[in-house]
């Protein structure tokens, strides 16, 4: 399960181990707890298995509405259709590393929010994993004369070794699409296999904003 709260930043834990030590958030106003939506969407029919051997990831299954875009070396893009408006999902891998700091990674996303065109920061959201933490950052800019919003989960690579995020663009276009985009994004990452639990994965309850 997925248990996100809102934050406007996201503090240093006060042990060094992100891992075995719970992340200590500032909040500015009252946590809220999500409760899940009703049951996920039929699947689309055909094959719907996707790997990438260069990102070394899985998606167990296409979540309703999405579509490969392109699959190719380490550029793995995804389409999500809402109302026949497409968004355009992305994952990024880092390097491999020892003792990732997701908080400060975190934290990097409002400097490069604003450093775009139009650029505006709307803050971060822990994600409570069974596997470890998880973090939104969610931002809006202007591409091309397109008013573009992006949601990000930032978290760890099934391998524990790297930084995954997958970004999600899609034309911005008020709250309801935001919250509708919001829970495309995590039918996809509840796909990744290995992500938030063990080799299999873990189902993320879809929450409400």
């Amino acid at each position: 399960m997925l248990l996100p709260r809102a934050v406007d930043s996201v503090t240093e834990p006060e042990e060094p181990s992100m891992r075995s030590t719970p992340v200590i958030l500032a909040l500015s106003s009252l946590s809220i707890l999500f409760v899940a939506c009703g049951p996920r969407e039929a699947r689309q029919e055909g094959p719907t298995r996707v790997e990438n051997t260069e990102l070394g990831l899985v998606l167990a299954d296409l979540p309703a509405r999405c579509s490969v875009a392109r699959n190719e070396g380490t550029a793995l893009e995804l389409t999500c259709l809402r109302e026949g408006v497409s968004g355009t999902v992305l994952f990024e891998v880092g390097e491999e590393e020892r003792g990732i700091n997701l908080v400060e990674a975190a934290n990097a996303q409002r400097e490069w929010f604003e450093a775009r065109t139009g650029g505006a920061f709307f803050g971060n959201r822990e994600l409570v994993t069974p596997g470890g933490p998880a973090y939104t950052a969610r931002g809006r800019y202007t591409d091309e004369g397109e008013a573009i919003e992006e949601t990000r989960v930032l978290t760890l690579h099934p391998t524990q070794s790297r930084m995954l995020i997958v970004r999600f663009r899609y034309p911005e276009a008020g709250d309801q699409v935001t919250k509708d985009r919001f829970e495309q994004l995590l039918s996809v990452v509840q796909e990744i296999k290995g992500l938030g639990g063990g080799p299999e994965g873990e189902d993320v309850e879809i929450p409400e904003q």
